[in-house]
């Protein structure tokens, strides 16, 4: 048996070989291209606003990694008046709950689900087992639920569903995205969205 190394060396040469002239030439131009012009914090806000509007008529999945500050929440806010119907995801209940005051503040008819807790839910012991498995309370605990009735998390989620633009965190949304978003034009989700995305069974 032949044992082999990677080799380390990467000179101008090495690149040419390995890549071929045209990719050494792009990379020459990236290095050498002028420094782009800043522009005016309302023109890029502006932008920021024109890009999400473009995609409620480009159904697909669009990437913002715009710094914190940059206007990033108030773009979504006019996108989800554009799209009539929205749903935006957030990491806390807290999170959910600033963005309901500010879409309520801008007119929206809007509202963030309830929080699933001892306050809200009188079997929710059963409910944190239930979603230890992985599986929603809602779907499994709450249709035959005795409280039901009186129920102050089924009464929120109710009027929540009622609402063209819905509020969820991360955790709803990992649950069941897709139903979440049923009927929404206009879907953001904020922060590290890597677990709602996933396949769910």
């Amino acid at each position: 048996t032949t044992a082999t190394s990677s080799i380390a060396k990467q000179g101008i040469d090495d690149f040419i070989v390995r890549q071929g002239p045209e990719a050494f030439r792009e990379l020459v131009a990236r290095a050498t291209a002028p420094e782009p012009k800043p522009i005016s914090l309302a023109r890029y806000r502006g932008e920021l606003i024109e890009r999400r509007i473009q995609s409620i008529d480009e159904p697909g999945v669009y990437l913002d990694t715009s710094p914190t500050g940059s206007g990033k929440s108030f773009a979504d806010t006019v996108a989800a008046k554009t799209a009539c119907k929205s749903l935006t995801v957030l990491t806390t209940h807290d999170n959910c709950e600033e963005v309901e005051v500010e879409y309520l503040g801008h007119g929206l008819r809007a509202s963030a689900y309830p929080p699933l807790c001892e306050e809200t839910c009188a079997k929710f012991g059963e409910a944190e087992r239930v979603m230890a498995y992985g599986l929603s309370p809602a779907k499994t605990l709450c249709p035959d639920c005795e409280h039901s009735a009186s129920c102050e998390y089924q009464t929120g989620m109710k009027y929540t569903e009622s609402m063209p633009h819905r509020i969820a965190t991360h955790a709803r949304a990992k649950y069941g995205l897709r139903e979440l978003a049923d009927g929404s034009f206009y879907v953001t989700l904020h922060e590290d969205s890597r677990e709602t995305l996933r396949p769910t069974a």
